[in-house]
């Protein structure tokens, strides 16, 4: 926090020291609120239910230092400390209490106000044109596409984001632009080699008259033996080697009169670092597709839109590689599913990926979905996800979403064994009501009612599928 008073500070002086034709600092940013409760969202007959409030706070300084020179910044505050490195938020709640209360000022049921919250940074970075590029250098937001892989979180109801400490050139040749990028991971022990690099390119076309765009994302991240810091526990042998991983994504969107369509697919593959039972080496090899359509005629106020693709799951078959691809946890589909862990059963295999300290064990080890907030991603899936809006008064509109989901991998692992599952996941109907007085403020009411398929109930494990429902709203203010 005190990093970021004294940046502020120096702006300021800037300013004062400055005629405000060479200098200028300009603000933005974001506050949001949001209120949730899930009607059994373990999916068993007891019908426990998750409910809580959150709210987050983002500030964007910018300082135009000169023509063509730039600062940005982002500041975050009433962070999560469950959820560390995301902008989720502070939950209502947050007590002064603590182990031993030795004082009324340290005691939940005495205190007379909330304990206080940290500032974080979490983007600061300087950009300088040139006459047909673009010098980029500090941490900065990374997006690409439809957000499949490398989603910076712009969205206003965004709970994840990704940046990177980079530095990057942006050239501009007509409607192409090229971005080679070399990021730095972790900088470790600066006389050891432990450091973890990446190096990425990506090119993007963009035709506004047409309304055509497409791209290519390549990354590739590198670490030595002393750097990699892999879940360990998905190996016996432990970590033996390096982490080597590459991630091919490309795009294309098409716009038409009335109609649009887009689509990103994402390959990721790699070297894990660690070895099998046999001694093999064991890599990761995933796949997954995205396609959103729309259509809305000119002057109607009816949406339609469709939302389908797949998440490659991991075959246990296949003891030294992992074909498990997992979306970026910001694209999301419906209330429930892939948002919120729902059940008991692991069935989506993102258990690899999501830190599951965060679980409560429920009966016979399995998890308590009513533990966590909406901590789950998209992957082992094929899903039909068709919705629609309605606009019926300038700023009042309303809609509705129907999914329907598969696994794409049916032989699991429960409890260390492997087990033949359904496919079937169910199906699940969303509702919203949208309030837009004007473009700066939002305010959304949404209803998700789960019938949950046999897939949670682990096989022959034979765990409940019970059904489930969601209530939240929220709303978002832009300045």
């Amino acid at each position: 926090m005190s990093f970021s008073v004294a940046l502020v500070a120096l702006l300021g002086l800037t300013a004062l020291s400055n005629s405000a034709h060479a200098f200028s600092l300009e603000w933005s940013g974001l506050y949001r609120i949001e209120a949730l409760r899930i009607k059994n969202s373990e999916l068993e007959s007891i019908e426990r239910n998750k409910a809580y409030i959150n709210h987050h706070l983002i500030l964007r300084p910018r300082a135009v230092v000169a023509d063509g020179l730039s600062v940005f910044s982002r500041f975050d505050i009433l962070n999560n400390a469950d959820l560390p490195n995301s902008q989720f938020g502070q939950f209502f709640g947050n007590g002064v209490g603590g182990a031993p209360n030795n004082s009324a000022d340290n005691t939940n049921v005495l205190a007379g106000n909330q304990a206080d919250e940290t500032l974080r940074v979490t983007e600061l970075y300087l950009t300088y044109h040139f006459e047909f590029a673009t010098l980029i250098a500090g941490r900065a937001p990374l997006h690409f596409g439809l957000g499949l892989t490398h989603n910076s979180g712009s969205g206003q109801f965004d709970h994840w984001y990704d940046n990177r400490d980079l530095v990057a050139f942006e050239m501009v040749m007509g409607n192409l632009k090229f971005r080679p990028m070399f990021a730095k991971a972790v900088e470790g022990e600066l006389d050891i080699g432990d450091d973890i690099n990446e190096y990425m390119f990506q090119m993007d076309y963009e035709n506004a008259e047409t309304d055509t765009s497409f791209g290519l994302f390549y990354q590739s991240r590198r670490s030595g033996l002393s750097g990699n810091d892999i879940p360990a526990g998905l190996s016996a042998s432990g970590i033996v080697g390096g982490f080597e991983g590459k991630n091919i994504n490309f795009y294309m969107k098409r716009g038409w009169e009335d109609f649009s369509f887009g689509l990103e697919g994402g390959f990721a593959k790699g070297k894990t670092g660690l070895r099998d039972s046999s001694n093999n080496d064991i890599g990761f090899d995933g796949f997954g597709i995205a396609v959103e359509l729309d259509y809305q005629k000119p002057q109607s106020l009816w949406h339609w839109n469709l939302k389908t693709g797949l998440a490659g799951g991991d075959n246990p078959d296949t003891a030294n590689t992992l074909e498990g691809f997992f979306f970026d946890r910001n694209y999301e589909i419906g209330l429930l599913l892939f948002n919120h862990v729902v059940g008991q059963f692991d069935a989506l295999s993102t258990s690899l990926v999501r830190d599951t300290t965060l679980d409560v064990a429920g009966a016979n080890g399995f998890t308590n979905a009513g533990s966590v907030p909406d901590v789950e991603s998209l992957s082992n899936v094929i899903y039909l996800a068709p919705g629609f809006t309605h606009k019926w008064k300038d700023e009042w509109s309303w809609g509705g979403r129907l999914i329907y989901a598969v696994l794409s991998e049916t032989n699991l692992r429960v409890n260390g064994a492997l087990t033949n599952v359904e496919s079937d996941l169910g199906y699940e109907l969303d509702f919203n009501l949208t309030y837009r007085p004007h473009e700066r403020f939002t305010w959304v009411s949404e209803v998700g009612l789960l019938s949950p398929g046999a897939a949670f109930e682990g096989g022959a494990t034979g765990l409940d599928s019970k059904f489930a429902y969601g209530i939240m709203t929220k709303a978002a203010i832009n300045f």
